[in-house]
């Protein structure tokens, strides 16, 4: 059955009336903080309606969880610069500004620090400034504020004004008599490997919520319009459409590997689904994390109300002559060819077109045509639009 939200309610936030609060002081926000007041608007993150305050993320940060007891892996910190901090008082009201415009205001009811280094050990695992998580915590200081969030005003960036509505993901999921739902999160054009992933994924459960991460990540990534688009070409042709469900999630990853995988399911419990796939290596980068890091993690928490569902990895087998796992593989090392991003990515900058058991080619072809509207500066044959961003009917 659809689960309830996490904590037991949903989490709303009213839309701001901007106009009368030019006054106020100003706290200057980033984009990463501008998508985390969207999530928070819809009841994406519930049941959070504030960012957090120092006990919480000490909390948050040894425990995984929340004082009250609610897992929760990753805190939701509003982090200000030196400067900013003398401009205002506790009790006082602020406004979030991004690029010029008010995004929300907010009553601050607790200023803090945190030990900076320590946080990033006991949520990225690691203090290396390679991890891109990392580098971009520390570089926002140790300086944070929480507080009542009043109203929130979200405007368009990185398609921010279209997350998904939780309350309308789940009357569709009602209308077409789904009541289990696999998430499938992703942050690349789907590979062969995925598709595996997915075909597993409807033989269990009712449905399946192909949820791809779109929002700022790091360098090297496939842009939005690449993975949205190669999604909608993959299943127009290969998936059932009466059992499948397209949407984006607007979010900044933050490479958090086993913390984030977390953070991944709540959000996908708040939008209705009953069932996460965790993959090898999830949410993580580089060689920070062990393949099955998350698996381990997540398995120490089972009262977090949507099943996590572990897969081994998928392969090519070349005896087997199709994608497997070693579940139902019976053959050797020698024989199996593995898939990763990192190894698609690299076709493309090779400009080597994927092998047949790598990579759909009309997902290939679509990547290739949105790269040579981008070169041309031509506008592509399907963008991302708020009309795309709607279930596959």
């Amino acid at each position: 059955m659809i689960p309830l939200f996490h904590g037991g309610s949903q989490v709303k936030i009213p839309d701001l009336n901007i106009k009368d609060f030019d006054p106020l002081p100003k706290i200057q926000i980033d984009e990463q903080t501008l998508i985390n007041l969207s999530l928070l608007k819809l009841g994406i993150l519930s049941p959070i309606d504030s960012f957090q305050n120092y006990e919480e993320a000490i909390e948050i940060s040894n425990e995984g969880r929340m004082t009250n007891g609610l897992v929760w892996s990753i805190p939701i910190l509003l982090p200000v610069s030196d400067q900013e901090s003398y401009n205002f008082r506790e009790g006082e009201e602020i406004t979030l500004n991004f690029s010029g415009r008010i995004a929300a205001l907010m009553r601050i009811e607790e200023k803090f620090s945190l030990d900076i280094y320590e946080y990033c050990n006991k949520i990225f695992g690691t203090t290396n400034l390679d991890h891109p998580g990392v580098k971009r915590t520390i570089q926002k200081g140790n300086n944070f504020v929480s507080g009542r969030i009043k109203g929130i005003n979200i405007y368009n960036t990185h398609f921010s004004s279209h997350q998904p509505d939780p309350n309308k993901l789940r009357e569709l999921f009602n209308q077409r008599g789904y009541k289990t739902i696999t998430a499938f999160q992703t942050r690349n054009p789907p590979h062969r490997g995925h598709e595996f992933l997915h075909k597993h994924s409807l033989l269990t459960t009712d449905a399946l919520f192909i949820n791809p991460v779109l929002g700022p990540k790091k360098s090297g990534d496939f842009s939005d319009q690449e993975i949205f688009q190669s999604y909608r070409v993959y299943l127009d042709k290969y998936l059932p459409k009466q059992r499948t469900i397209l949407m984006p999630l607007i979010y900044s990853m933050q490479y958090a590997g086993p913390r984030e995988a977390i953070m991944h399911m709540i959000m996908r419990k708040n939008l209705g689904c009953t069932h996460f796939v965790i993959g090898r290596d999830h949410a993580g980068v580089g060689t920070f994390y062990s393949p099955y890091a998350a698996k381990d993690y997540v398995n120490k928490f089972p009262d977090i109300g949507i099943e996590p569902v572990f897969l081994k990895e998928a392969y090519y087998c070349k005896g087997c002559t199709e994608i497997s796992n070693d579940d139902i593989c019976p053959h050797d090392e020698s024989y199996k060819i593995h898939f990763s991003g990192t190894k698609i990515r690299e076709a493309f900058m090779n400009s080597r077109e994927p092998y047949p058991y790598e990579m759909r080619s009309e997902v290939y072809n679509k990547i290739i045509e949105i790269r040579s509207c981008q070169e041309n500066h031509i506008e592509p044959s399907s963008k991302l639009t708020i009309n795309s961003l709607t279930s596959v009917e």
